[in-house]
């Protein structure tokens, strides 16, 4: 069965003094000894989410070559289970003519005296693969699959970060495809806004009068064409990553000269990604899927590591 992995990398804010590697451990401990009450669960747009399996894995050591020291590393794929309280249970009866197939579960007929019908409902299953020192979060699409808004509700909660997105990884032909381009002359992107600009007095903007404008004629969008004969490619590919990282960027597009050809890159185009086969014995479970990422994420991961430094623990002192 062919599958594809998407990973993405988890922004969690420069207010973060969480570390995450630790954090995580901590979570899977709490895991294998049943602590469950410890693990936080999150009730959000009536579904209610929870950590119902986690595998560690090896990824192996980081050298610090400065100091000759090494630090291990490890990544975790997590079974995360979905429940809709109050919806309905339904299936179906083939041996019934088609209009008359479709069934709904007596709820009442699963639970004894004590129990809830409103605590009831379908149940379905999403594994990711948790990187936390490099912040990397992997997960296949697909069905009754939660899709990346509802992970980083659920990482958030479980790494009790301040805040949390996902952004683009570009993957190697992305970056190769701009620092191939003989002369890189233009650089276009937009951003997408739900309040309208509102924060347009944010210093992050430097375009502060178009913005104002924009919030002014209640826009949802706005794009930029910055050009010039010859950009650095050090400085565009470092604008393309951080226009990846912010989650309301909908288009980025990089033009330039190739063998003296006008060319356009797209690196939306390039995300991180694995495509392989789900080795499947009968059934597909959710073990297979959890064996299919961590093959995944090993297959991916020396890039990774070229690409970015692990998380550094923080000393706070009082």
């Amino acid at each position: 069965m062919d599958k594809l992995i998407h990973f993405n990398r988890f922004e969690v804010g420069k207010k973060n003094t969480v570390y995450l590697p630790e954090k995580m451990r901590d979570i899977y401990a709490n895991f294998i000894s049943k602590k469950y009450k410890e693990i936080p669960e999150v009730d959000i747009n009536g579904h209610h989410l929870y950590v119902s399996g986690m595998k560690e894995f090896d990824l192996g050591d980081d050298i610090n070559r400065q100091t000759h020291t090494a630090t291990h590393r490890r990544a975790y794929v997590i079974n995360i289970s979905n429940v809709q309280p109050g919806e309905d249970i339904n299936y179906a009866d083939i041996d019934l003519p088609v209009d008359e197939r479709a069934k709904k579960v007596d709820k009442s007929t699963l639970l004894d005296a004590t129990e809830d019908a409103d605590n009831v409902g379908p149940l379905t299953y999403t594994q990711i693969v948790v990187d936390p020192s490099r912040r990397v979060v992997g997960s296949c699409s697909g069905s009754d699959r939660l899709n990346g808004w509802y992970i980083a509700k659920i990482l958030k909660s479980l790494l009790q970060t301040p805040a949390m997105k996902l952004s683009i990884i570009l993957d190697k032909q992305g970056i190769e495809d701009i620092r191939n381009l003989e002369i890189t002359t233009a650089i276009q992107y937009s951003i997408s806004s739900p309040d309208h600009f509102k924060d347009f007095r944010n210093e992050r903007y430097p375009e502060k009068a178009d913005l104002k404008f924009a919030n002014y004629l209640k826009g949802n969008k706005i794009s930029m064409v910055i050009e010039s004969p010859n950009m650095p490619k050090r400085k565009v590919i470092k604008k393309v990553k951080e226009l990846l990282a912010d989650e309301n960027t909908s288009k980025v597009k990089v033009a330039g000269l190739d063998d003296g050809v006008e060319t356009t890159v797209d690196p939306v185009k390039h995300k991180l990604s694995y495509r392989g086969e789900v080795v499947v014995t009968g059934t597909p479970n959710e073990r297979d899927y959890v064996n299919f990422l961590q093959f995944g994420y090993l297959q991916v991961y020396d890039f990774v590591k070229s690409m970015y430094d692990a998380e550094v623990k923080l000393i706070i002192e009082d």
